[in-house]
This record gives C-alpha cells, sequence and structure tokens, in this order.
C-alpha cells in the first residue's frame, strides 16, 4: 500500500479519487458512492483516501467541481461559433439539456449533495458556479442589446432556473405528463421563443 502510494504525488492520488468516484457516481448514482467503493478501485483503505481528502463529502464536493468545469466546457465548445443572440442562448439550453441527459447521474450529483456539519462551500466552487451563470449572463445581454453588467443575476437565475427545470423533469421522466405530441427538445425550443418574445417586447 505504502510503495503504490509513493509512485505518485498527493495531487495525482486526489486526481484518481475522483475520477474513481466519477465512475461510481456514473454507475450507481450518488447514493452509491462510498469511501469503500472508491477505495477498491484503486487498492486503498477508505482511511488512506482520509489523508488526501477531509470525508466524503469533500470528495463530492472535489467531483462536482469537475463536473462544473466539464459542463461549462460542453457548453463553451457548442456555443464558440459566432451566433445571433438568442441561437446562442438557444444553444447554451440545447447542451445543458444534452449533458444532463448524457451525463446524467454526475448532474444530478451537483443538486443533489448536501454539505455536512459546518462545512461550507469554497469561494472556488462558487467561482465554477459564477462561470457557468455568466455563460447565459452574456447571452442574455447580447439578446437585450445591453452591457452585462446591467443585468442583474435575478434575471440570470430566473432564465437558467426555467431551463433546469424542464431538465430535472426530463430526467425524471415527469415532462409530458399530457401524453402529447413533444419532445424535452420541443420544449426547451419554445421556452427560448418565449423567453426571446418576452425580453424583446419589455426591452424594446
Amino acid at each position: 500500500m505504502a510503495g503504490r502510494r509513493n509512485e505518485h504525488n498527493r495531487e495525482t492520488l486526489r486526481s484518481l479519487v475522483i475520477k474513481a468516484a466519477a465512475s461510481i457516481v456514473s454507475e450507481e448514482g450518488l447514493t452509491g458512492l462510498t469511501a469503500r467503493k472508491i477505495g477498491a478501485q484503486l487498492g486503498y483503505s477508505p482511511g488512506n483516501l482520509y489523508v488526501l481528502f477531509t470525508n466524503l463529502s469533500d470528495i463530492i464536493v472535489h467531483l462536482n467541481a469537475a463536473t462544473l468545469d466539464d459542463m461549462h466546457a460542453f457548453c463553451i465548445a457548442r456555443t464558440h461559433d459566432p451566433l445571433p443572440p438568442c441561437d446562442r442562448l438557444r444553444a447554451l439550453a440545447r447542451a445543458y439539456l444534452e449533458f444532463a441527459q448524457t451525463h446524467r447521474n454526475r448532474w444530478l450529483a451537483v443538486f443533489e449533495h448536501k454539505l455536512t456539519g459546518r462545512q461550507s462551500m469554497p469561494p472556488w466552487y462558487q467561482a465554477k458556479i459564477h462561470g457557468l451563470f455568466s455563460l447565459v449572463r452574456g447571452a442574455l445581454a447580447d439578446l437585450r442589446q445591453v452591457d452585462e453588467e446591467a443585468l442583474t443575476w435575478n434575471e440570470t437565475t430566473a432564465v437558467w432556473s426555467a431551463v433546469h427545470g424542464v431538465c430535472v423533469l426530463s430526467i425524471n421522466q415527469q415532462l409530458n405528463l399530457l401524453n402529447a405530441d413533444y419532445t424535452t427538445a420541443d420544449v426547451i425550443e419554445t421556452l427560448i421563443d418565449q423567453l426571446e418574445t418576452g425580453l424583446t417586447t419589455t426591452h424594446s
């Protein structure tokens, strides 16, 4: 055990733990993640993990941070080409939905995890959330033809919440309660169309 640990530096070991946690959550969901399972994948005892992380919750925070990074990169890749303002917002919404559907359990873990005890969200984690919301804020600013600073974070959160709500209902198979002839993508398209109409009408 000691020999294996000595093969890697601390940061490499932490990265291996996060990757193992990601693999388990992807297969079993957040409820299936335990220190014992992570250790088993790496050939470590659970106690060895807590030399690298405070507790299992700390591991989950770092796993979710990696998911936020992946989500941010995914959205950037889908919107890097110059697009008209509404198309950019639409592309972001589509990317968010696609990421949620493709990485269902990791995406859910970001919102399912609750901090334990006196644990607080680290500033570096908040910065990752801020980065994602900034993508939405930038698209909204373009649509309204104003500087980003002219938008409140409340406006940005409202738009994100609407798209997120569609994604949650879709993931939980609760979106099409009417059993009507439409898909999740159709609902996203309609939502962005309504947002565009409302924003351009209100601010014209």
